[in-house]
């Protein structure tokens, strides 16, 4: 039986799992022979075990200490959230209601940072110079 690689690369994780089952403890000699029965190399159980070993590390279940910590931060962000959120629909509603305060609100705050600023600011330096006429 000739082995084709993607044969190898096909198989699932649960007939990957059987593989190394089957063939844990076996000796060389029996090893060899289940590898020619099935077509596989050596070096395909050797990274199936790579791999599952890596996974049960990367799967190790939290500790309770852990999993509230993670709960807890959620729980704080989905209040910050929400909070944004409101702030947000207000700002849109305070818009809608009174246009030109919230224009002239975005002026005063630029008034403001032209005067902490060394450099005065496009619209502030357009108000204070005179016009051209």
């Amino acid at each position: 039986m000739r082995h084709d690689r993607l044969t190898a690369q096909k198989l699932n994780a649960h007939q990957k799992l059987t593989a190394l089952s089957e063939t844990d403890g076996l000796s060389d000699e029996k090893l060899g022979f289940w590898l020619r029965k099935n077509g596989h190399f050596l070096c395909d159980l050797q990274l199936w075990k790579q791999l599952a070993m890596r996974g049960l590390d990367e799967g190790r279940p939290m500790k309770m200490s852990e999993r509230d910590h993670y709960r807890k931060q959620i729980a704080k962000l989905e209040v910050d959230l929400k909070e944004a959120r409101a702030i947000i629909n207000l700002q849109k509603k305070v818009r809608l209601l009174f246009p030109d305060e919230a224009e002239n609100s975005v002026s005063a705050k630029e008034d403001k940072s032209s005067v902490t600023s060394s450099k005065p600011s496009k619209k502030a330096a357009a108000k204070k110079a005179p016009s051209k006429r």
